[in-house]
């Protein structure tokens, strides 16, 4: 594809895959499909941005990832081939990542803020951004740092802090339906992973 160095991160059923190229240019989020053809996805609209990463992808097509300023801020993007690369905002007021999308257009990922706490984990959905401790129950021990994965079945599995010690958890959400997103938000079920 012309470049120095790729990185793939992901692939769908329909066998695109995402990641990022290197070049003269700098890093840029990249999309390799299977006829051959290899998409830069560019950068944010923003005149500070010098490097995008394409981390997930979903079966429709649509990708999730960053793109960075030459500070180190980032911010997470939602990229569909009709609409292009579409800012998700950083919602902690720092940086935030994107790091998978299931085929109903939820993304997970993580936002961070100067103050306490640093980092914690984040869902897109319908436009709006969710910080998921918001739908944990008073006492449960439990901060969500960060969101890796979804499935189609709103499972999501990421990182946080249990009573004070890292642990993998599992946030069970069932798939969207009627109800909008605060409803189904409240079904969930948060399992610890050792």
């Amino acid at each position: 594809d012309g470049s120095s160095s790729s990185n793939p991160q992901a692939v769908n059923n329909n066998n695109w895959i995402v990641g990022s190229s290197r070049s003269s240019d700098g890093t840029r989020a990249t999309v390799w499909r299977p006829d051959g053809t290899t998409l830069n996805l560019g950068l944010l609209a923003d005149a500070a941005q010098v490097t995008s990463v394409a981390v997930g992808i979903n079966d429709n097509n649509q990708v999730v990832g960053y793109s960075g300023d030459a500070l180190g801020f980032s911010n997470a993007f939602l990229w569909t081939e009709g609409d292009g690369m579409v800012n998700l905002g950083a919602p902690g007021g720092r940086s935030s990542f994107a790091n998978d999308i299931n085929d109903a257009g939820m993304i997970v990922g993580l936002a961070s803020f100067s103050g306490s706490p640093q980092q914690r984990a984040y869902m897109w959905f319908d436009g709006n951004a969710y910080d998921l401790n918001d739908f944990l129950p008073a006492g449960s021990g439990w901060e969500l740092t960060e969101a890796y994965g979804i499935n189609n079945r709103g499972d999501i599995v990421g990182r946080g802090r249990f009573n004070g010690q890292t642990q993998a958890f599992m946030l069970q959400i069932p798939a969207p339906g009627g109800a909008g997103v605060l409803g189904f938000l409240g079904y969930a079920v948060l399992r610890r992973r050792r």
